[in-house]
């Protein structure tokens, strides 16, 4: 009992005090979202860089319950997907990542699914989303919603949501992309492009300067590429340390002087290496183009580019040693495929001796 009290006294706290504050249509204003925490990637795919149209992603999630002795309500919340009792409140968010508000939370039975929400929230103006959200505002679901897809069209709100199949075998092109909200695509053929060899120093200057919050909110649109980014960067350069004097191979294009590319290793495939694209001028990152298997189907970019970019815009302009432990740990193992590599090259020596005698 003493602990139901307490928790229950927390739990008032935080929705007299906390919530309200944090959490919810009336603790932000529409112009604040859209001047604060709407990323200028999303802006520009979606709304032609309008700086007064608002961007919300809305989507269900899971909030996973013990089953219930009642009966009806052990029914209700029970997911035949899941196959487990849960609860699905409705997130509204920003393009950033910023969570506007958290409606209810709906059972998840077979009617309680996405769309059936979402009518259900809009019909009933759920902590007024309607006084919101203005005419020509812009929401992005996913397909789960497509049975709500008119109600919201009704109230003037356009509706962003992947392509259907319709009985075809596969998108075309352009809907991939509408998919991915991927944009950015480059006719850049290397088989037809002559590349000459680069020290890093001769591009230095010619490169923007970045800072990693630049990065993550206008390139990579997220910290895990940045992450991956350092461990391409480090394997390129054959140290860890990629403050000091490091052989960084980079190639320009001799038709086109403001293109470069960085030839990678794969991260799991040791015969295989790609070469991250990007065009540049001295102030921004125009362009990029990359050739690994799932490189143009994500948001932003990938690994390959962000390692590319952060290592010549950000990396190289430090000044304070950042070299990983890690990097020391190959030094700890010995490597058979290269002692029999080395085998194999001193047997050839040999036979050459014979054939020579």
């Amino acid at each position: 009992k003493a602990v139901s009290r307490s928790l229950k006294t927390v739990r008032t706290a935080l929705m007299t005090r906390f919530v309200p504050s944090n959490l919810g249509f009336n603790h932000i204003t529409q112009q604040e979202t859209i001047d604060q925490n709407t990323s200028t990637m999303a802006r520009r795919l979606m709304c032609d860089a309008k700086s007064n149209t608002a961007i919300v992603v809305i989507d269900g999630t899971y909030l996973y319950i013990q089953k219930s002795r009642n009966n009806e309500f052990q029914r209700k919340p029970f997911n035949l997907y899941k196959k487990r009792s849960l609860l699905k409140p409705m997130i509204i968010v920003s393009t950033t990542g910023y969570v506007i508000a958290c409606i209810d939370p709906f059972c998840s039975s077979y009617s309680n699914n996405d769309a059936s929400i979402m009518d259900n929230i809009l019909h009933r103006n759920t902590e007024n989303i309607l006084n919101w959200l203005k005419k020509d505002d812009i929401v992005v679901v996913d397909r789960g919603f497509r049975d709500s897809v008119h109600t919201m069209e009704s109230l003037d709100l356009n509706v962003v949501l992947p392509p259907f199949l319709n009985a075809r075998r596969q998108f075309t092109t352009s809907e991939v992309n509408q998919s991915k909200y991927v944009t950015k695509r480059n006719n850049l053929k290397e088989s037809s492009t002559k590349w000459h060899a680069m020290d890093r120093i001769d591009i230095i200057e010619e490169f923007p300067i970045l800072s990693e919050d630049e990065i993550v909110n206008d390139i990579t649109l997220g910290t895990f590429q940045l992450k991956r980014a350092r461990s391409y960067a480090e394997e390129n350069a054959s140290t860890t340390d990629l403050t000091g004097s490091v052989n960084y191979t980079i190639h320009r294009c001799q038709e086109f002087p403001d293109i470069i590319r960085a030839p990678t290793q794969s991260a799991h495939v040791s015969r295989a290496q790609y070469h991250p694209t990007i065009r540049f001028t001295r102030e921004e990152i125009l362009d990029w183009w990359r050739d690994c298997t799932a490189g143009n189907s994500v948001i932003g970019c990938c690994s390959h580019i962000a390692s590319a970019i952060c290592f010549l815009s950000f990396e190289r302009w430090q000044t304070q040693s950042r070299s990983r432990p890690s990097g020391t740990f190959i030094n700890f193992v010995a490597d058979a495929a290269a002692q029999q590599e080395l085998s194999d090259s001193t047997n050839d020596d040999e036979d050459e001796d014979d054939d020579e005698d």
